[in-house]
C-alpha cells in the first residue's frame, strides 16, 4: 500500500488527505479530504501535537463522515508527528464524537523516537512527512 500527504499550499492553508489503493503497481486516488485550521487557543510551543490534533480530529472525522467509513475500515490510520500529549487528545476528542480508533491510530513520531532514550518529552520531533491513511483493500484494476 502506498499511502500518501500532500503538503498545504498558500492558497488552502489546509492539508490534504489521500487514500489510496495500490494494486499490481498501480496507484488509485479513491479519496481526497481537505483538512482546516482548527485552533483551541493552545499557545505552549513545546507541545505542538496538542496544537495540532484538534486540526487532525476534525480531518478524520471529517474523512470518515464524507467517505461514509469507520475507523475499522482500515487497517492503520497514521498521523505525523502529535506525540504523545497530542495522541491522547486526538483520540480523546475524536470519543466524544463516537469514533473509537485506538486500535488503527499510529504516530510516526512516536514510531520513529523513542521516548526514553532520546529525550523527546511530549513531542516526537516532527516525522509529518510519512502516511496518513492506509487502506485495507486493494483495488482491481
Amino acid at each position: 500500500m502506498a499511502p500518501a500527504s500532500l503538503a498545504p499550499s498558500p492558497q488552502t492553508a489546509g492539508w490534504l488527505r489521500l487514500t489510496l489503493r495500490v494494486g499490481k503497481g498501480c496507484a488509485v486516488i479513491t479519496g481526497i479530504t481537505a483538512g482546516k485550521l482548527v485552533d483551541f487557543g493552545l499557545k505552549d510551543s513545546m507541545n505542538m501535537g496538542g496544537c495540532m490534533a484538534p486540526a487532525a480530529a476534525d480531518t478524520i472525522a471529517q474523512h470518515l463522515k464524507d467517505f461514509g467509513r469507520k475507523p475499522s475500515d482500515y487497517d492503520v490510520i497514521f498521523t505525523g508527528d502529535l506525540g504523545t500529549i497530542g495522541q491522547h487528545i486526538l483520540l480523546d476528542l475524536l470519543s466524544e464524537q463516537g469514533i473509537h480508533m485506538e486500535k488503527q491510530h499510529q504516530d510516526c513520531g512516536i514510531l520513529i523516537y523513542d521516548a526514553e532514550t532520546q529525550d523527546t518529552h511530549a513531542g516526537e520531533a516532527a516525522a509529518a512527512a510519512l502516511p496518513r491513511f492506509s487502506p485495507p483493500t486493494f483495488s482491481p484494476r
